[in-house]
């Protein structure tokens, strides 16, 4: 829910700095943004849980420290170099 949370408010912000307008494809695109970092969440979930059933307890503290922000990080530089050329293209039209 928090990486959700995060990543709806720092859209909207980013959205609104740009003085983009709410159209439906910046609506869809938010939308898609917040279901795959769902399924984001979802793979970290998985992976805490392979390793700590692997590993033991102590991999699994290491990887739910880290590799939670790791991974919602490469997602949200991946989703924000997308948006940012729609949204580049979208105001040279």
């Amino acid at each position: 829910i928090t990486s959700i949370v995060v990543f709806f408010s720092l859209l909207i912000s980013y959205l609104w700095v740009l003085n983009v307008k709410f159209d439906f494809n910046v609506i869809m695109l938010t939308l898609l943004g917040i279901i795959i970092s769902y399924f984001a969440n979802l793979f970290r979930m998985a992976i805490i849980v392979l390793a700590g059933h692997y590993r033991g307890m102590a991999a699994l503290s290491f990887v739910h420290s880290y590799l939670g922000w790791f991974i919602f990080t490469i997602w949200m530089l991946i989703f924000w170099s997308l948006m940012s050329k729609l949204i580049n293209l979208e105001h040279h039209k």
